[in-house]
């Protein structure tokens, strides 16, 4: 959960700003897709991808190394393509090879980037309506928080939605084309396309209901209409709050919290839903509001609920099926890479919010709010009642 401060949309990575964020993750727990490291003697290896992680989309690493392999040049790619971005940034590694400590070799540039002359490629958009746009591959220097691997600066690749005429094609298939030190590396993959959102769940005057007027906890059902290219669906929300000390200084402060993760396998256009259950939001307010609690807290102002949608392709899906943590007695897992002569993951990802990006959404008159009952139960219930909630319009409520 995030809290003090907005997640950068729910569930994952960059957002097609002009440099990915340094830290960003929505975000990132496993800053690296895969990391293989491995030692035999005086003889260490390591196999590259940055990847995003999941508090919503990436977890877990996989370990598997035969130790025993002979060097060849392995080509690793990640990115995951959103029509809504600006810029597409593709992370493009080589695998790496020497004597002595593989931990040194990874803080050298060489040893994991392509160079400018040993690189090219372009990206193709492929519609039937205007045939094949071609793009070719960018590449920039950026920052990166130190760690294991080179830094404070990355090489990255990009395409941008300026080549493509201003315009991502939702229904294009995409092709990445390219030739790393020789070897030649292809990938392909259809973007999660647009979906609607139930009216009752995206109209910000439709209230939100956890507690009825009898005094029983009510669930609440986000519902909305399954997208093409859409195959997993994780759903979240955001609880904003002012905190007023008592000088009266006011900290705009937020928490993010998982709903549910649904998995599709319906038509485009087919409703479904994820469900959060009353009681457990008012314990998740309680918890998180405590733990994230300024000094000398007199009152806090509800400011209002966003909904948060990350949807995965098909691709992506299968490569977070695979990257969960081992649960069984089976501890083999196969290696998954939609990527041809190469290794890594080229998919596709979509975020939504309700109110929608773009629109406003500056205080509680802008987004999703809570029924009568409902906000009397943040006031006075049990889980927050020590937190001293209150109701933009109530008495004394700043």
């Amino acid at each position: 959960m995030e809290k003090d401060g907005k997640a950068n949309r729910a569930g994952l990575g960059w957002t097609g700003s002009a440099e990915p964020p340094v830290g960003d993750r929505l975000t990132i727990e496993c800053g690296m897709m895969l990391l293989y490291l491995g030692a035999m003697k005086n003889r260490s290896i390591a196999y590259l991808a940055l990847g995003l992680s999941a508090s919503s989309f990436f977890s877990g690493c996989s370990t598997d190394l035969d130790v025993q392999a002979p060097y060849k040049e392995i080509t690793v790619v990640y990115s995951l393509l959103n029509w809504q971005d600006d810029t597409l940034w593709i992370k493009i590694n080589k695998a790496f090879l020497g004597d002595g400590n593989a931990f040194d070799y990874a803080q050298i540039p060489d040893s994991n980037e392509y160079s400018d002359a040993q690189f090219s490629g372009v990206l193709e958009q492929v519609t039937e309506s205007n045939g094949t746009l071609t793009a070719p591959i960018q590449s920039r220097i950026v920052n990166r928080p130190v760690g294991i691997f080179n830094g404070p600066e990355h090489k990255m690749y990009f395409v941008t939605k300026a080549q493509f005429g201003g315009v991502l094609e939702e229904s294009a298939t995409y092709n990445l084309i390219m030739t790393a030190k020789g070897n030649a590396v292809r990938a392909s993959t259809l973007l999660v396309e647009d979906f609607s959102i139930r009216a009752t769940t995206a109209n910000i005057t439709t209230l939100i209901a956890f507690r009825t007027v009898g005094g029983a906890y009510s669930s609440f059902e986000p519902r909305w209409n399954i997208a093409r290219n859409g195959k997993r669906y994780e759903v979240s929300y955001r609880f904003n709050y002012d905190e007023v000390s008592s000088g009266g200084a006011i900290t705009a402060k937020s928490f993010t919290s998982k709903i549910g993760t649904v998995i599709s396998d319906g038509s485009p256009g087919a409703e479904i839903n994820s469900s959060l259950n009353g009681e457990l939001f008012y314990q998740t307010v309680g918890t998180n509001v405590a733990a994230n609690a300024g000094p000398d807290v007199v009152k806090r102002v509800f400011q209002g609920i966003e909904l948060l949608w990350s949807v995965a392709g098909p691709d992506l899906h299968t490569y977070l099926i695979l990257a969960n943590p081992i649960s069984g007695v089976v501890e083999e897992r196969p290696d998954y890479s939609n990527v041809e002569n190469g290794y890594g993951l080229f998919s596709s990802r979509l975020f939504k919010s309700v109110p929608a990006e773009g629109e406003p959404n500056a205080n509680y008159f802008d987004r999703k709010k809570l029924s009568d009952a409902s906000n009397a139960e943040l006031r006075d219930g049990p889980y927050t009642n020590s937190l001293n909630f209150c109701i933009p319009g109530d008495a004394n409520c700043p």
